[in-house]
């Protein structure tokens, strides 16, 4: 259904970008179709189109080495750690991780690193480093004004925290999610009504 729709629309768009030269552009096209895998639950096809993207990079030679690209090999790095995380690869999943927050050290992305990394720390029971990690993440998310990825780290925090038992930071948390939300609204309809 709408899996072989996308693949129809990537691989005609990956075919016109294969006419030029255009290597990233080539390799955003395959991260698109590893994304579009994953949504549907194909998560080794997705791996493959990850994978030949990142090569594609990798290879590319002076092109590879923008701005864009090094971007792209760090989303497509993490895009890789979220698919070795859900197959509970947790040692591919971390490193996945590491490499996108070394080639890209700021920005969403870096966050959602950073997440990722503290998420299979949870997942291994490994709940200081967690907290660790997400801590970081928070940090970052809010120096970027970011309160909804803020949010998503406050809730994953608190998810990994219950885990441990540690229900008086689970508290503190659930709390500071409450007010951090409050804040987003009373900023949002001051907003609006500086623009009505």
């Amino acid at each position: 259904g709408r899996l072989d729709g996308a693949r129809v629309s990537y691989d005609k768009a990956l075919s016109l970008a294969s006419r030029g030269s255009d290597l990233v552009g080539r390799a955003t096209f395959l991260r698109g179709l590893g994304e579009a895998a994953r949504e549907a639950g194909d998560i080794h096809e997705a791996e493959s189109h990850l994978l030949d993207a990142l090569r594609l990079l990798e290879t590319g030679g002076p092109a590879a080495e923008s701005n864009r690209a090094r971007r792209d090999r760090a989303s497509i790095h993490e895009r890789l750690g979220y698919l070795y995380q859900l197959l509970r690869f947790d040692d591919a999943s971390l490193r996945q991780y590491r490499l996108a927050r070394e080639l890209y050290r700021a920005g969403q992305l870096a966050v959602r690193a950073k997440i990722g990394s503290g998420d299979v720390y949870a997942n291994r029971g490994r709940v200081g480093d967690a907290r660790r990690w997400l801590e970081f993440a928070l940090l970052e998310a809010k120096d970027l004004e970011n309160t909804r990825l803020a949010a998503e780290v406050l809730t994953r925090l608190a998810r990994a925290q219950a885990r441990a038992g540690w229900a008086l930071v689970v508290e503190e948390v659930a709390e500071d999610v409450t007010r951090l939300l409050a804040d987003t609204s009373r900023s949002f309809r001051a907003d609006r009504k500086s623009v009505v």
